[in-house]
């Protein structure tokens, strides 16, 4: 304590600051643990539904799991199919940004 006292008044935005940048983490850390999903599994579900060329149900389960950023690539790969190969990995590329 009395080295923080021996720092003078600069030390006070230095302990608000230190505050701040512990709160924004520990925020960032429990978003990332609250969006848990199965990837592997959800994975599989849109694959399946895509090999039966069932494009509007796949759409509609990435739509359901929109909070989720595996979901938003895979529902904008759905929405844009039609691209070729080049444009749709830089499509993708970007979304997943």
């Amino acid at each position: 304590m009395w080295i923080f006292v021996k720092g003078g008044p600069v030390m006070y935005p230095i302990l608000l600051a230190s505050i701040l940048g512990l709160a924004i983490i520990i925020e960032k850390l429990w978003h990332l643990f609250t969006i848990r999903l199965d990837a592997q599994k959800f994975s599989r579900k849109v694959f399946d539904l895509l090999k039966d060329k069932r494009y509007e149900d796949a759409a509609a389960l990435c739509g359901k799991n929109i909070k989720y950023p595996i979901a938003v690539v895979f529902k904008a790969g759905i929405e844009k199919r039609g691209l070729p190969v080049a444009d749709m990995d830089r499509f993708l590329e970007r979304i997943g940004n």
